[in-house]
């Protein structure tokens, strides 16, 4: 690891280490991001979670989540089945 990988916290100093698994979570949340172009799919540094945004008309205040990728998949193609994704695109 070069000396650019780590981050320094600005209150303390400390040195900070990236976390691979955070990394790993964020790629699989670009990869889902990218495979269901009718949805925005983020990683949740903080809630741990896949966060889904429906970029189609549903009810507002829509949004999925989960801590798992293909139970996240589940709920956005049971919202899909619901309400129509191609309805509004």
């Amino acid at each position: 690891m070069s000396p650019d990988d780590v981050s320094r916290d600005r209150a303390t100093g400390a040195r900070i280490q990236p976390d691979p698994a955070r990394h790993a979570q964020q790629e699989q949340a670009e990869r889902l991001d990218r495979d269901n172009p009718h949805w925005l799919v983020l990683w949740g540094f903080f809630s741990h979670e896949f966060v889904a945004f429906p970029l189609f008309h549903v009810p507002a205040g829509t949004i999925l989540h989960s801590g798992s990728s293909p139970e996240l998949v589940r709920r956005m193609r049971q919202t899909e089945q619901i309400y129509g994704r191609y309805r509004d695109a």
